[in-house]
């Protein structure tokens, strides 16, 4: 697979820096912000195939799932993380806690050709 750029949004920053240097190893491009409207930023800036983004961000005035809406009109890619068990059976969210291979299984998912084509 294709080098990727990834923004990873998250405001609890140890998660977020657990995040990037998973997709660093498997040799993404990646970029961190910790609130919606800076990856709405940087999706655009870096012109993003994905952004994987936490669905609950205190004190940030929009949720992942606002900003997610704002993405797609782009038809960037996002997976969105959430504790929400009634949230995670669709294909752009994931349950944490998760397993890396989980998370690494949908962003290639997610960035494939048979999806982006959707």
């Amino acid at each position: 697979m294709a080098r990727s750029v990834i923004v990873v949004c998250d405001s609890i920053e140890n998660r977020r820096r657990s995040l990037v240097e998973l997709l660093l190893f498997y040799n993404h491009a990646v970029h961190e912000v910790d609130n919606p409207r800076d990856a709405l930023r940087a999706s655009a800036q870096y012109e993003s195939d994905l952004v994987v983004m936490d669905d609950h961000i205190p004190a940030s005035g929009m949720t992942g799932r606002q900003a997610a809406s704002l993405l797609a009109k782009r038809e960037a890619a996002v997976l969105i993380m959430t504790d929400d068990p009634t949230k995670a059976s669709s294909r752009s969210w994931i349950m944490r806690p998760f397993e890396p291979q989980t998370f690494l299984n949908k962003i290639n998912g997610l960035l494939s050709p048979a999806f982006a084509a959707k």
